[in-house]
């Protein structure tokens, strides 16, 4: 028997305009912000389908299930390289 394996990934990210801001209710809010505007963008483009939630407390961020063991190490470096491009304005 084969035990199904896969990997949760949750994350945020952090587009330059909050990188250097503090940590505090407005950074937190607009953090907030960034995963739903990604997404909408990829949809429009028909780059990715991304997953986005808030949990416990904590503000939107992204959350990637790998369930394939087809999935590359290149695909990974696409999902995120497509999340830099479309937010690196924000």
């Amino acid at each position: 028997m084969v035990r199904p394996e896969y990997a949760n990934i949750c994350f945020w990210y952090i587009p330059p305009s909050l990188r250097e801001m503090e940590e505090g209710p407005e950074f937190w809010a607009k953090l907030n912000l960034v995963a739903p505007t990604i997404k909408e963008r990829m949809m429009k483009k028909g780059s990715l389908m991304l997953g986005y939630q808030p949990h416990q407390g904590k503000v939107n961020f992204f959350r990637q299930v790998v369930i394939s063991p087809q999935v590359s190490r290149e695909d990974m470096d696409f999902l995120l390289d497509e999340i830099d491009r479309l937010g690196r304005d924000m």
